[in-house]
């Protein structure tokens, strides 16, 4: 076959991959955003470029992940298309083409066979495990792809060339996927391993050395931002981030939906992964396939930082579904090579079925995105503007109040404040020209409420209950309250040092002989904040709903506030009292 032949079926190839992508993914570019993409969002567009690029760069202004690559892309696209969510969605679903041909550039120049890298880029292409990374555009995995593959590529032809300029590029593309996602820092095991175990030419230890230094110096400078980043991460403090020895569990279901990517059924799933890998061990062990090792270490290094989370996402697998692509990829190719139509019917019915599972999870992740936004929009419907300076505060929403402020800031643009009780800071009601509030109760209905200009209740705060409580302020949304309304108030704790025990909130509406009207009990944020869980120094905004009977006698009332332990026992404050008095709630005809 001629050279101008084979470069002809290269492009089809090609066309093919993208055909296929742009097919199964094109449902993706109607979602609209989703949970963090909010978040990013509103970053890139509220803050100023050095607040911004302090914020990505400044490791102490981290409260997730150093990440500064994945930040300068969202604003970059946020300069380039501000609200158009599908532009977004666009980026991800080209970043993924883009990955499914690099899977076919690194197979063909380390393989020399073009069957199997194009067999392989088309099952990446249409492989439903992780392809929920490719939906949302909050999710670095595909960016992270694309710098881990290309530092491969490059890598790969240094070794087999030794020419600097691959090197560089290698080691470019390092630094981007380094500062794109944490698991970047496994690209030069996964390096050495195709060094010593694919390419695996003798080289002598000192020049080993001057090859991988280079590596390991990036490594020193990282380690400590990212560690520094991490410590103070809200995954290791709320998300219960930790290597516990659910990690060992959650490893296994990874490299079982790994092990057949096209559906994931535990029980199966977890025989297959037994079946395969005694399969690989054997190809090592006994016909030397040493080769595969880069691939099976760096499946195990990319799931391994996500495998401490409570919980399994798929969506942490992008990157490492690779590697079952390529696998799959050259089963096909030895199958081709004894039947070629059996195994171009193999291949087409793998690729529809993924694109089927890929299509209807965009429809569902859509669905949960629709879903997430459904709330708000009777705030967009009565307020289709809304004046500079107004506030909106939500209390105990459905949805996490990171993600509201994007939400809106979407909608109405900077001039529009969002706060909510789970942001951890103070509310400031009547900071702002005009404030709304809105209720969420347990079932998730609505209802906003406008809060007062100005209070006459006042309480001699702080004051400390037990040894470490402290009760630092209040808000009221108003003192003045019709019946059958609520008493609708913000308590900000704090604990001056860890505590073992967990105690409930009281709070009481009572008139000036103590009668009770009304009352609530609940431990701190409605059971979803235990006192045993507060971090010294963390604020706690705590919420209290006070529902208000028609029949309560209209008068001048106050709240009473206490806490009390298992047993029913009031926390006393330093002078000897078991009540916080907040003084005076009016209640009217």
């Amino acid at each position: 076959m001629s050279q101008t032949v084979i470069r002809r079926w290269d492009v089809l190839g090609l066309l093919a991959i993208a055909a296929i992508v742009l097919v199964v993914y094109q449902r993706a570019l109607n979602i609209g955003f989703y949970g963090d993409d909010w978040i990013f969002y509103q970053l890139a567009g509220r803050l100023s470029l050095l607040e911004y690029l302090t914020k990505y760069f400044d490791p102490r202004a981290q409260t997730a992940w150093y990440r500064p690559v994945q930040g300068l892309l969202f604003r970059v696209e946020y300069v380039l298309w501000e609200g158009n969510t599908s532009a977004y969605h666009w980026r991800n679903i080209l970043l993924h083409l883009a990955n499914c041909f690099w899977v076919w550039a690194i197979v063909g120049r380390v393989a020399r066979n073009r069957k199997f890298a194009l067999f392989a880029a088309l099952l990446f292409a249409a492989l439903p495990l992780g392809a929920q990374a490719v939906f949302w555009p909050g999710v670095v995995d595909p960016l992270e792809a694309f710098f881990y593959l290309a530092a491969i590529f490059f890598w790969v032809g240094y070794l087999q060339s030794l020419r600097t300029r691959d090197y560089a590029l290698t080691f470019l593309a390092f630094w981007l996927a380094l500062f794109s996602k944490e698991i970047g820092v496994s690209i030069p095991i996964i390096l050495f391993l195709i060094d010593r175990c694919v390419v695996a030419r003798p080289i002598r230890v000192q020049a080993l050395v001057r090859r991988y230094i280079g590596f390991v110096l990036v490594w020193l400078v990282y380690l400590p931002i990212e560690y520094l980043a991490i410590s103070r991460s809200v995954f290791i403090s709320r998300e219960g981030y930790s290597p516990t020895l659910a990690l060992f569990s959650n490893l296994f279901d990874y490299l079982a939906a790994l092990a057949f990517p096209w559906l994931f059924v535990p029980v199966a799933n977890h025989v297959w992964l037994v079946t395969v890998g005694m399969g690989l061990t054997l190809l090592m062990v006994r016909w030397k396939k040493f080769s595969l090792l880069p691939m099976l270490i760096g499946a195990v290094l990319v799931i391994l930082p996500v495998a401490p989370f409570p919980f399994v996402a798929h969506r942490f697998l992008y990157v490492a579904s690779v590697v079952p692509a390529i696998l799959y990829g050259w089963v096909l190719t030895r199958v081709e090579a004894r039947a070629r139509g059996l195994a171009m019917v193999i291949l087409g019915v793998v690729i529809l079925f993924g694109g089927w599972r890929i299509t209807n999870d965009a429809n569902d992740f859509g669905e949960w995105a629709r879903v997430a936004r459904v709330p708000f929009r009777n705030v967009r419907q009565a307020h289709p503007t809304l004046l500079a300076g107004t506030y909106l505060y939500f209390i105990n929403p459905p949805v996490p109040g990171s993600n509201l402020i994007g939400m809106f800031f979407w909608h109405y643009g900077a001039q529009v404040t969002v706060g909510a009780t789970d942001l951890g800071q103070p509310a400031r009601l009547r900071e702002y020209a005009t404030t709304f509030v809105y209720l969420f109760d347990e079932q998730g209905n609505q209802k906003e409420l406008r809060a007062a200009k100005t209070l006459d209740a006042r309480a001699a705060l702080p004051i400390t209950l037990g040894e470490s409580i402290v009760l630092e302020g209040f808000e009221l949304v108003s003192d003045r309250i019709e019946r059958g309304d609520e008493v609708v108030m913000l308590l900000y704790w704090r604990v001056t040092r860890r505590i073992a025990d967990n105690y409930k909130v009281i709070v009481q509406l009572a008139d000036a002989a103590g009668r009770v009207a009304t009352s609530y009990e609940q431990e701190p944020r409605r059971g979803k904040s235990p006192t045993s869980m507060w971090q010294p120094g963390e604020l706690i905004v705590d919420a209290i709903v006070l529902p208000i009977q028609a029949d309560v006698p209209p008068g001048v009332y106050r709240i009473e506030i206490g806490m009390t332990d298992a047993a029913m026992k009031r926390l006393l404050d330093q002078a000897g009292r078991d009540r916080i008095i907040i003084e005076p709630v009016r209640m009217g005809e």
